[in-house]
């Protein structure tokens, strides 16, 4: 019930770009990717805006000491599409472990958000 997709929770668009997988989202993230020197590999088998894609950019970016493409991957992308994300993963579940995880992603989002 709660696919890991950016471009499926993003509400900022257009409406008819809205809960489409490969929206606009994908394409701005493969583009932050790109600034920082990254991109999805072709045997990945994952979409650019899949959640643990995202962050394992944000922890690269970290990683690199690029501040400003760290705070675009939060600000622009995930900032957007966690709180809302994290708000279904918590209502959806019936395990404490995966509640916990969504709140404290949401947590974290939120307190890296500029």
């Amino acid at each position: 019930p709660c696919p890991p997709y950016e471009s499926l929770w993003r509400a900022d668009g257009p409406k008819r770009e809205q809960g489409r997988l490969m929206g606009p989202a994908a394409g701005g993230i493969a583009r932050l990717y790109a600034e920082i020197g990254l991109r999805v590999r072709v045997d990945a088998h994952e979409l650019p805006d899949h959640l643990a894609i995202e962050w394992e950019a944000l922890a690269f970016a970290l990683e690199q000491d690029a501040a400003e493409a760290a705070a675009s991957l939060v600000d622009e992308q995930l900032a957007l599409w966690m709180p809302p994300f994290c708000a279904a993963v918590e209502a959806e579940t019936v395990h404490p472990f995966y509640a916990a995880l969504a709140a404290r992603t949401a947590g974290g989002t939120a307190a890296r958000a500029g």
